[in-house]
């Protein structure tokens, strides 16, 4: 169905109704001490970075002791030079220490071997014990399974060989006819990789710039890629091109996390706090902040310690959904990259708030008033139930963010505060750590590393992966990426204006943060603003709606609340509203006063119009709120109104249909389209 005719009104459901480019030979270098603020505007980076291709700089850190089979850092006195990545796997395949079979493989890693994980995977592991990231220890266990998603714009997932440190500690091995071979003296860890399709591989099927974000075979086929387990062995079977996953044999300009002791040690001695602790990352950009805050969120989950995860930066978040920020509570290991769900419910589990923008420098009142609304949440329900907590924050320690840091270590006053630096020795002359309130400081080495994809890149992957979220059975989240969005027909909700009663069901009030009629826009472009746009949604109940008498109305327009109006109705965390997460706006028919929107799943459909039944009121909050460019798009469309085109030039019967904005014809430079000659003086211009 094509997105004109799902506008039909046979089509339209009511609400109330039952790797990138190649890689490059230079470089790109990480300026250090930058802030967030001073990179460039999205358009810039989007034009600039077509996949992102870039290669990591260097891994700062001291000198390793550890007896790790990792590349170790070197340092020259006492400043660290770049480390020695890994590229590749420590791991040559052969007859005995690879089993391939339909949907997995078994790996026997012999002592200080270690392989280097590209895709989706689960991993498990049925001997012994091994060493991820070169510091979280996994043992054998038949039950426990590891979701994998490693993505191109992280460091990947390193798994090593490691030796086993307390038998009685509940490891359980697992020896069974196709693995018992490796059960010898030779072989110190037997894992399992099984293939794990959730989707996301095809995000690059619908976002080409995306087409290398995750692994897929079939990307890497149709280029003549080999895979780097792709080949026969003797007596063995190919392993099948629509695996999830590789294991890296050759270095393909892909890094894999290591994390040296300085790091290990010390999120080893953060993961030994008993009572529930608060822990605080920051530094500049690209320094490690998220790396470090996971690997610590790991740590704590590994040894079944509460934590939740609270994150402030809405600008590249993977626990947040788009526009937003959430206070989280984790109960398993994140390896690779973290994608939140789209799903509202009632429990504790997650408490997610609309923010609007993906810096704090757009609404910093806003930004702190939620800040003290998340911690609010942890202070009165996950620290009673001896919850953890991790604050991870934006990268922007200087002017105006340090003055933020500094309300932010107010209200938490964290126990540990790290801050992550270029050298790990803090500089006499930083003043980031002046006026933070916190208990004590750890100064670390920072592990900088540029990504493949641009900050742009990253948030459009993020409402991608938001907006093709499918629910399964047993609760598995699935991701759609194989039909355009467009071939659903939208849903159809309409909206209050000046002439609805007061029993209205629907949209009952709209508002654009920052922006205010007559000041900043004409009433007249209130739909112009709201169209083809992300917003969230809230419902408030009854009586604060009724109680409001700041609403504003605009004949044949939806209800308008302008910024304050909305601070007063909708406060953050308040009993009163409920944030419902974000919907995409289609388009709108101010004729017949509705809008065309999409939801991410049909969960969240049904909780709105239960509220509306009991009498909640809708309200639709815009920030940013820019809509992905695979979203307004439609390739299949444009190729299909290209192939009526030929058949209509070729007098072929054909149905008459017309795409707006867009003409094939060709046009004549006689009266038609002519080329600028720019910059060029005549003889008779010049002086």
């Amino acid at each position: 169905m094509s997105a004109f005719a799902a506008l039909r009104d046979s089509g339209v459901s009511s609400l109330m109704s039952s790797r990138g480019s190649d890689e490059e030979d230079r470089p790109i270098m990480y300026q250090q001490n930058t802030s967030d603020e001073e990179e460039q505007s999205d358009q810039e980076a989007q034009e600039t970075q077509d996949s992102g291709s870039s290669k990591p700089v260097s891994l700062m850190g001291s000198r390793s002791n550890s007896t790790s089979v990792l590349p170790s850092p070197v340092t020259q006195g006492r400043r660290p030079v770049p480390a020695s990545f890994v590229y590749e796997s420590k791991f040559t395949p052969n007859c005995d220490n690879l089993v391939v079979m339909d949907d997995h493989v078994i790996i026997g890693l012999k002592p200080h071997e270690y392989i280097v994980l590209n895709g989706q995977a689960k991993l498990t592991i049925q001997r012994g014990a091994v060493l991820v990231n070169n510091c979280h220890y996994f043992f054998a266990h038949p039950d426990k399974t590891y979701e994998v998603l490693a993505t191109q714009s992280q460091s990947l997932p390193v798994i090593a060989s490691t030796q086993v440190l307390d038998r009685s500690s509940g490891i359980e091995d697992t020896k069974t006819a196709e693995n018992e071979h490796l059960f010898n003296s030779d072989y110190k860890s037997v894992i399992v990789l099984e293939d794990y399709h959730t989707g996301l591989e095809d995000i690059g099927l619908y976002s080409p710039p995306l087409k290398r974000f995750f692994y897929n075979s079939e990307v890497e086929e149709a280029e003549g890629v080999e895979a780097s387990i792709g080949f026969a062995l003797p007596n063995q079977p190919v392993i099948p091109l629509d695996f999830s996953f590789e294991v890296l044999l050759q270095n393909k300009g892909l890094t894999g996390l290591y994390i040296d002791r300085t790091w290990r040690d010390k999120v080893n001695e953060l993961n030994m706090m008993e009572d529930p602790s608060v822990t605080m990352v920051i530094g500049n950009k690209n320094s490690g902040k998220s790396t470090f805050a996971k690997a610590l969120l790991n740590g704590f989950v590994s040894k079944n310690a509460p934590v939740s995860y609270l994150d402030l930066d809405p600008g590249q978040s993977e626990f947040s959904m788009p526009y937003c920020m959430s206070l989280t509570s984790v109960d398993r290991e994140v390896l690779g990259i973290n994608i939140p769900s789209s799903v509202i419910d009632d429990s504790t589990a997650t408490t997610s708030l609309y923010y609007g923008f993906t810096t704090p420098q757009s609404q910093p009142t806003r930004y702190l008033e939620i800040v003290k609304a998340l911690w609010q949440v942890y202070d009165q329900v996950h620290r009673p139930r001896g919850s953890h907590l991790i604050i991870n924050t934006p990268g922007w320690i200087k002017g105006f963010g340090k003055q933020l840091l500094d309300e932010i270590t107010a209200l938490a006053r964290p126990d540990s505060l790290v801050y992550l630096t270029s050298s790990g020795i803090l500089d006499p002359t930083d003043e980031t750590l002046d006026a933070l309130t916190y208990s004590q400081v750890h100064t670390l080495p920072g592990m900088y590393q540029v990504s493949k994809y641009s900050p742009a890149q990253l948030r459009t992957f993020n409402k991608l992966t938001y907006f093709h979220q499918q629910r399964q059975n047993g609760g598995i989240t699935k991701f759609q990426f194989r039909e355009h969005l467009l071939t659903s027909p939208p849903m159809r909700i309409s909206y209050q204006s000046d002439k609805s009663d007061h029993s209205f069901v629907g949209i009952n009030g709209v508002s654009i943060l920052n922006y205010d009629t007559g000041l900043q826009f004409n009433q007249q472009d209130l739909l112009l603003m709201l169209d083809a746009s992300i917003v969230g949604l809230y419902l408030v109940d009854n009586e604060s709606f009724m109680a409001s008498s700041t609403l504003q109305e605009m004949p044949g327009r939806p209800l308008y609340l302008n910024s304050n109006s909305l601070e007063e109705l909708v406060r953050p965390n308040d009993s009163h509203n409920i944030f419902m997460g974000l919907c995409m706006i289609h388009s709108i028919n101010k004729h017949e006063q509705y809008f065309n929107v999409y939801f991410p799943n049909e969960s969240n459909v049904s909780k709105i119009k239960e509220r509306l039944q009991d009498g909640y009121k809708l309200i639709f909050v815009k920030g940013d709120g820019d809509l992905p460019v695979p979203e307004v798009l439609m390739p299949q469309l444009v190729q299909q109104q290209l192939d009526i085109f030929k058949k209509q030039r070729k007098n072929k019967p054909v149905e008459q249909t017309k795409m707006p904005y867009v003409s094939f014809e060709s046009k004549n430079k006689v009266g038609g389209v002519w080329k600028i000659r720019r910059n060029v003086m005549r003889r008779g211009h010049q002086r």
